[in-house]
């Protein structure tokens, strides 16, 4: 695992840097990406913005519900990207941009709570500003907490302070939420580390392992993660 995946991440970092590594398998066979216009939502602490601009030679919009002060903070501590990041207070559910301005679109573990006290209706109405907002052609790069198992659950219910609030998609669900992109690509992963807490050395162990347990139902997992792309341009994900 690359040493800036862990700022990039920000946690759980193991399990949830597959996406990048799983992003970074499709990018490198599509296009160029230098330059591209790119919009992070939910970013907290912008490490995806920065991984677009950093690795990739992205123009971000770093973006959260409230001015992004954390991730501009964070942002100061490495050197400036060639491409620069500029920053913008932006509602997922009513996206401030015209139509086909973003070349992608990038987010993580933000549906949940979008769709926050039972409302899967605001994670649709989500995605389909984000497909208003790309160009012909532009991709979603997108990394998601799933239901998992009912061990997931029940963990979820009693040791996490907004389980009982945050909305966690089933993996069929979010694969369903993601027809209105004519491409799509979802992958799942993790099982045994979300029932550790913390960051340190030993749950990267159990998220290592959890990599071997590749015979397990897609809907036991508890990270979805994947690359959707609307119709036109000339590449195909299919």
């Amino acid at each position: 695992m690359k040493s800036d995946f862990r700022f990039y991440v920000e946690w759980d970092t193991v399990t949830w840097s597959r996406a990048l590594l799983f992003w970074e398998q499709t990018m490198r066979h599509t296009e160029n990406w230098k330059g591209k216009y790119g919009l992070e939502l939910g970013a907290h602490r912008g490490g995806l913005s920065l991984y677009f601009a950093r690795e990739w030679g992205c123009r971000m919009v770093c973006s959260d519900v409230e001015w992004p002060e954390a991730a501009q903070t964070c942002h100061a501590g490495f050197p400036p990207p060639a491409q620069p990041i500029t920053y913008a207070a932006v509602n997922a559910l009513e996206i401030p941009y015209p139509d086909a301005t973003f070349d992608l679109v990038v987010f993580k573990s933000m549906l949940g709570v979008i769709g926050r006290n039972n409302r899967p209706d605001q994670i649709e109405q989500t995605l389909a500003e984000i497909r208003r907002v790309l160009k012909p052609g532009g991709h979603v790069f997108w990394a998601e907490n799933l239901r998992g198992s009912r061990l997931h659950g029940f963990a979820r219910r009693y040791f996490v302070r907004w389980g009982h609030k945050w909305y966690y998609p089933r993996y069929s669900e979010l694969e369903h939420m993601m027809r209105i992109f004519p491409y799509k690509q979802v992958e799942t992963t993790g099982f045994l580390a979300a029932f550790l807490p913390g960051n340190g050395r030993f749950k990267n162990r159990i998220a290592q392992l959890d990599s071997l347990l590749f015979f397990l139902p897609k809907s036991w997992q508890y990270v979805g993660y994947g690359i959707s792309r609307k119709e036109g341009g000339t590449d195909n994900l299919a």
